[in-house]
């Protein structure tokens, strides 16, 4: 399975998971997590995490780690087994902060855009 259909996958299960709880979740256009959800317990911004196994350590990105410092509304569901028998697990921020293990910086590069060949 590949990574945009386990990433497509869990935020399914996960919006599934916000309706059985009288929430509506809806796709974010902000910045630092994927869904924002509405109902009982006030507004939650949803960052999702999946795989296709059980991963306990994961990495966010820079904006995701500032919302956790800023956002009270910020959450990390994490779905696990995404393609078998899917387990989410819901980490509130308050939670999060105690959580944090280290500071990493990655850099990212695209090694295919502005390409030149070799002469």
């Amino acid at each position: 399975m590949k990574n945009s259909r386990i990433e497509a996958r869990a935020l399914d299960i996960v919006i599934a998971y916000e309706a059985r709880c009288g929430r509506i979740a809806r796709p974010s256009r902000r910045t630092g997590f994927d869904l924002e959800s509405l109902g009982p317990g006030g507004p939650r911004h949803i960052e999702v995490k999946s795989s296709l196994g059980v991963v306990g350590r994961r990495w966010l990105e820079r904006a995701q780690y500032l919302c956790i410092r800023t956002d009270p509304r910020f959450f990390v569901y994490t779905v696990n087994n995404v393609s078998s028998r899917p387990r989410i697990l819901v980490f509130p921020r308050r939670m999060l902060l105690t959580c944090f293990l280290r500071q990493e910086t990655k850099y990212w590069f695209d090694f295919h855009k502005n390409h030149q060949r070799e002469s």
